[in-house]
C-alpha cells in the first residue's frame, strides 16, 4: 500500500471445526472468498468458493435446477434500481479441488500449509507467508515489519458475552510478488481469528450479531497501524476498541471512543443499506480521523452471509495526538446472520427506494405544473385539488396496503 494505490485485494479462507465423528462434514466447513478493486477504473469484482460436497440446498441454488423461491430472489437481484452501481450479482462457486491441510512432518515445513482450487496455496508462519491464487492471478511473498497486533483481551474477544475467540494480526507486512502478470510491492495486513470446542459451544446468539471493522495504515510523519473493531446487536454495541501501533512500536488500546456514520448508500440488488463514510473520535488522545470507501460500490453478495456483507478499501485522514496523518486500509461491516430480520431489512429498504421513486413521478402531495410534462396539459389549481383527492390519494391509499408497495 503506497501513496497512490493502485489495487486492493482481500483473500479470506474460512473453516468452521466439524464433528470429527462425521466423516462428511469435515469439507463442507471450508470456504474461500476472494474481493479485488483496481482504484483507477473504481472496479470491484467478488469471488466465493465452497466445496462440492456442501449442503443440497446450497448447491441446488449454484446449479442450473435452482427453486422458485432463488428465481424469484434472482429476479429481484436483477430488477432492482441502479443495478449499475454494483458487480453483476454471481452466485458462490463450487472447489474443483477441495481444501487441503498439509501437516508438518517433525520440525520441519512451516507450520500453516493450504492449497485449493488450480493450484492455489498459503504457505507460512509468523508473520511470514507466501499466498498464491491463479483465479486472480495472484502471487505474493508477505514479510512482517512491525510486532504482533493482539486483539480483545490479550488475544481472547467475546470472552464474556458470546464464547471465547481467539484474534491476532500482524498489521503491517511488506508484500512483494506477482499481480495480474505485473510486478507488484505494497503492504498487506495478515488477520488470524480462530476459536476452540467447537461450533456447538458457540453462544446461539453470537450467529445473529454484525460488526464494523476497520485496518488503517497511515503513512508519513506517523507511520501507525490501527484497528477498529465493533461488534453491534441492531443499535447495542456488544464490545468495542481501538488497537494503535504507533510509530515507536508502542501499543495502545481504548475502549471509550465515538464510531459515527455521515454517509451511506444503498445497494441496488439487495437494497441493504450500508455506511460509507466514519468519523472516529478519541477525545483522550485528541483523535479525529474522517474514514472514506475508495467507492460505495465494493458489496459481497454471498449465500455464505445472506443477503451480503461490505467488504472494501478506504482512504482516511484526520489528527492523531494533535498531529495530521492520512493513509488507506480496509473495511468490513456486516449486518448479522438472522435470516428474518435480513428479510424485514430488505423488504424495508426496498419499499423506502420505491418510495422515492415513485414520489417523483406521482409525489404525494401535487407540485403546481407537475403533470405539465407528462400530459402536456396545463392543469389549474382546482384541477390539481381533484387530481390529488381522486387519484393521488387514492393511488398511495391502494399502494400502501399491505405495506408492500414494491
Amino acid at each position: 500500500m503506497s501513496e497512490d494505490p493502485s489495487h486492493t485485494v482481500i483473500v479470506s479462507v474460512f473453516r468452521h471445526l466439524a464433528d470429527p465423528e462425521i466423516e462428511s462434514t469435515r469439507e463442507h466447513n471450508w470456504a474461500v472468498i476472494y474481493a479485488t478493486l483496481d482504484w483507477k477504473t473504481q472496479k470491484y469484482n467478488t469471488y466465493s468458493k465452497v466445496p462440492t460436497s456442501s449442503p443440497k440446498y446450497i448447491s441446488k441454488s449454484l446449479e442450473a435446477n435452482r427453486t422458485g423461491l432463488s428465481k424469484t430472489i434472482q429476479a429481484m437481484l436483477d430488477a432492482g434500481p441502479n443495478c449499475k452501481d454494483v458487480p453483476a450479482f454471481a452466485p458462490d462457486g463450487l472447489f474443483s479441488s477441495p481444501v487441503q491441510i498439509h501437516l508438518p512432518r517433525g520440525d520441519d515445513g512451516p507450520a500453516l500449509h493450504l492449497s485449493w482450487d488450480d493450484g492455489a496455496f498459503l504457505i507460512g508462519e509468523n508473520g511470514s507467508y507466501h499466498l498464491n491464487v491463479p483465479e486472480i492471478e495472484l502471487d505474493i511473498w508477505i514479510d512482517a515489519t512491525k510486532p504482533m497486533m493482539l486483539h480483545g483481551h490479550d488475544g481472547e474477544t467475546l470472552h464474556d458475552k458470546t464464547g471465547s475467540m481467539f484474534y491476532y494480526s500482524w498489521p503491517r507486512t511488506q508484500a512483494v510478488g506477482v499481480y495480474q502478470g505485473e510486478k507488484v510491492m505494497g503492504t498487506a495486513w495478515v488477520d488470524h481469528e480462530f476459536s476452540i470446542g467447537g461450533e456447538s459451544k458457540q453462544n446461539p446468539e453470537a450467529l445473529s450479531y454484525g460488526w464494523n471493522w476497520f485496518s488503517l495504515l497511515s503513512s508519513g510523519v506517523k507511520d501507525m497501524e490501527i484497528c477498529i473493531t465493533q461488534v453491534v446487536n441492531e443499535d447495542d454495541i456488544i464490545e468495542q476498541y481501538v488497537l494503535c501501533n504507533d510509530e515507536t512500536g508502542q501499543s495502545y488500546k481504548d475502549i471509550e471512543f465515538t464510531l459515527a456514520s455521515s454517509k451511506s448508500w444503498v445497494s441496488g440488488h439487495t437494497f441493504q443499506n450500508f455506511d460509507t463514510c466514519w468519523k472516529l473520535k478519541i477525545p483522550s488522545r485528541n483523535v479525529d480521523l474522517d474514514i472514506i470507501s475508495v467507492t460505495p460500490n465494493q458489496e459481497f453478495q454471498t449465500w455464505l452471509r445472506m443477503p451480503s456483507f461490505y467488504e472494501g478499501a478506504v482512504r482516511f485522514s484526520g489528527v492523531w495526538d494533535g498531529v495530521p496523518i492520512k493513509g488507506f486500509g480496509a473495511m468490513e461491516l456486516t449486518k448479522g446472520t438472522d435470516e428474518l430480520k435480513s428479510m424485514k431489512q430488505i423488504l424495508n429498504n426496498a419499499t423506502s427506494l420505491v418510495r422515492q421513486e415513485l414520489d417523483i413521478c406521482i409525489p404525494t402531495s401535487v407540485r403546481p405544473n407537475h403533470f405539465n410534462r407528462i400530459t402536456r396539459v396545463r392543469f389549474d389549481k382546482y384541477e390539481e385539488k381533484v387530481i390529488q383527492e381522486n387519484i393521488v390519494d387514492a393511488f398511495y391509499m391502494l399502494n400502501n396496503r399491505g405495506g408492500k408497495n414494491w
